[in-house]
C-alpha cells in the first residue's frame, strides 16, 4: 500500500473510531444505566467526547507530520506483521504481546458499549485496526523500510 493511501487509511480509521466513540456514548447515555438513582451524572458523557476529540484531532496531527519525513514512494505491507517466520524469539515475544494487548484493548472497547453490540464491535475493530496499522506505520518509519519486517 503506497504512503498516501496508507496515511488515508489512518485518518480515516482515527476518525471513524473517534465517530463511533461518540455515537456509542450518545446510546449509552440516551438508553440510561439500570440500577442507578442519579441518571444526572450521564449528563457528563459529552464532556469525554472533548479529550477523545483532542486524541483524534493529535493522532491526525501526527500522522500527517510525521508523514512527511517518510519518503514518497514509501510502499507499506501491514499483512507482514502477522509473518512471525524468520524473526528471533525476542521479535515473537514483542509480537504475541501486541497482539495480546491490542487484543485486550478490544475486548475492554467492545465492553464499554456492549449494550450497543453494532456499535460497540465496530468501534473495537477500528480501534484494534488502528492500533496493529500505526505500530507497522511507526516501526516503518523509524527503521526507513516499510517493506521489511515490521
Amino acid at each position: 500500500m503506497r504512503k498516501r493511501t496508507y496515511e488515508l487509511l489512518l485518518i480515516a480509521l482515527a476518525l471513524g473510531n473517534g465517530v463511533l466513540f461518540i455515537l456509542a456514548s450518545l446510546a449509552e447515555m440516551q438508553k440510561g444505566v439500570e440500577d442507578v438513582d442519579n441518571q444526572a451524572a450521564l449528563l457528563f458523557i459529552p464532556v469525554l467526547w472533548i479529550p477523545a476529540g483532542a486524541v483524534v484531532l493529535g493522532l491526525i496531527l501526527f500522522i500527517l507530520l510525521r508523514g512527511r519525513k517518510l519518503e514518497k514512494d514509501m510502499v507499506f505491507h501491514p499483512q507482514r506483521l502477522f509473518d512471525l517466520q524468520g524473526l528471533g524469539r525476542g521479535r515473537i515475544v514483542s509480537r504475541i504481546t501486541l497482539f495480546g494487548v491490542t487484543a485486550a484493548l478490544m475486548l475492554f472497547g467492545f465492553w464499554l458499549f456492549v449494550r450497543e453490540p453494532f456499535l460497540a464491535g465496530f468501534y473495537a475493530l477500528t480501534g484494534g485496526a488502528l492500533v496493529l496499522l500505526l505500530y507497522v506505520w511507526t516501526r516503518s518509519a523509524s527503521h526507513g523500510s516499510a517493506g521489511g519486517r515490521a
